[in-house]
């Protein structure tokens, strides 16, 4: 007797697997955070610039996550108004992942735990 692969009684099972499984694969994507202190007057500052290194940087190499938050940050400070100056910045600042204590051990050992 041959046993048929496909039977219409369990097309709505397998769609429900299907969908079940579809859906336990997505994520909410990046929580992204920012801290500054309320009393500081943002709008006093007119140019910016990077720490040397980043938190994302290791052993003197500048990662790829770097690159990009990096670009990303300057692209949007540039939009507001202020200006990239390496040489005399008003304010300097620097990108971290939150990957938790020293750069391991994520979860309850995070910086900024929620």
């Amino acid at each position: 007797m041959e046993i048929p692969l496909f039977k219409p009684r369990n097309l709505p099972l397998a769609l429900a697997a299907t969908l079940l499984a579809l859906v336990g694969c997505a994520s909410p994507g990046p929580q992204i955070r920012s801290e500054y202190d309320l009393s500081v007057d943002l709008t006093q500052y007119q140019t910016f610039a990077f720490f040397s290194p980043l938190a994302t940087d290791k052993e003197g190499y500048q990662s790829v996550v770097s690159t990009y938050l990096k670009a990303a940050t300057q692209r949007e400070l540039e939009a507001r108004g202020l200006r990239y100056d390496e040489t005399s910045p008003t304010f300097g600042m620097s990108i971290g992942t939150g990957r938790g204590y020293y750069g391991y051990r994520g979860g309850l050992y995070g910086s900024w735990p929620l």
